[in-house]
């Protein structure tokens, strides 16, 4: 009886150590190819006669990935932190939380929930693709997945 127990406990054990194993795969939020997309971004957008947008994405590494996303522009104010899915030559957003700026500027119109799809970035033959989610341009024309955003140099 006692062997017995021993046994159930021994695969007990190795049943939690398997599914703890896969659930950590499972939630990383790189695939060591993360690095590469670490930086700023930005994208500027003009309507006539006067209204513009513009784009900022920082994107850094803090246990996982994550992205302050600052949208200024026609009508909005945007203060966005979002959770930064890496896998190879694509990345995805999701939103996270709002934050308070340098400034003391934050979101005007609070829209998102934890885990909106926000944007997607990825790469092709050397151009960065941007596929919108909850966040849109200004311009319809942008609306499609395109080449918008470019990173920023590095001083």
């Amino acid at each position: 009886m006692k062997r017995k127990k021993m046994l159930y406990l021994l695969i007990l054990l190795i049943m939690v150590f398997t599914l703890f194993y896969i659930l950590l795969k499972c939630s990383e939020h790189n695939d060591g190819k993360s690095e590469q997309w670490i930086g700023n971004y930005s994208f500027y957008e003009f309507a006539e006669p006067n209204q513009n947008m513009i784009y900022s994405i920082s994107i850094y590494e803090d246990n996982g990935l994550y992205a302050r996303i600052k949208i200024n522009g026609f009508g909005t104010m945007d203060r966005l932190i979002a959770k930064v899915w890496s896998h190879g030559d694509e990345i995805k957003m999701s939103f996270y939380d709002y934050y308070i700026d340098e400034n003391g500027g934050t979101t005007l119109l609070k829209r998102f929930d934890e885990g909106n799809f926000l944007l997607k970035f990825t790469r092709k033959d050397g151009v960065l693709i941007t596929e919108w989610g909850g966040i849109q341009p200004l311009l319809i024309k942008n609306e499609v997945p395109g080449q918008y955003f470019t990173k920023d140099v590095e001083k």
